[in-house]
């Protein structure tokens, strides 16, 4: 279950205006957030660009990507910061603290988030 959140214009740009900075901070272009987050590099363009109207998948994963802080739109009575903390405990549990082991885990979580957009 995929869970699309309404943005407001206002929270959009705001969120626009961090994605811009961290990515000119970083020195990344589109195709390189594209390449490292598994986002259909058209997609990264629009929404880095602010063309979107709800907290997608995508939206969330660049936003992790740049670290920008996640926007505070959560469902009555969801603690997204709990279980973010699960979440990432729980794949610090499966690494080896090699880089090759990161990248595994990067390669399976992104085939994960491929296999549930097709299904």
């Amino acid at each position: 279950m995929q869970i699309h959140m309404n943005v407001t214009l206002e929270s959009r740009r705001a969120l626009v205006a961090e994605l811009t900075k961290c990515r000119a901070h970083l020195g990344l272009t589109y195709a390189d957030i594209a390449r490292e987050t598994g986002v259909d590099p058209a997609q990264v363009s629009r929404i880095c660009r602010g063309e979107f109207k709800t907290l997608s998948a995508n939206v969330m994963q660049i936003c992790m990507f740049l670290g920008v802080p996640e926007p505070h739109h959560t469902l009555p009575g969801m603690d997204v910061n709990q279980h973010r903390r699960r979440l990432e405990a729980g794949v610090l549990e499966m690494w080896d603290r090699t880089p090759q082991d990161a990248e595994r885990i990067l390669r399976l979580l992104r085939q994960l988030t491929e296999l549930r957009r097709t299904a």
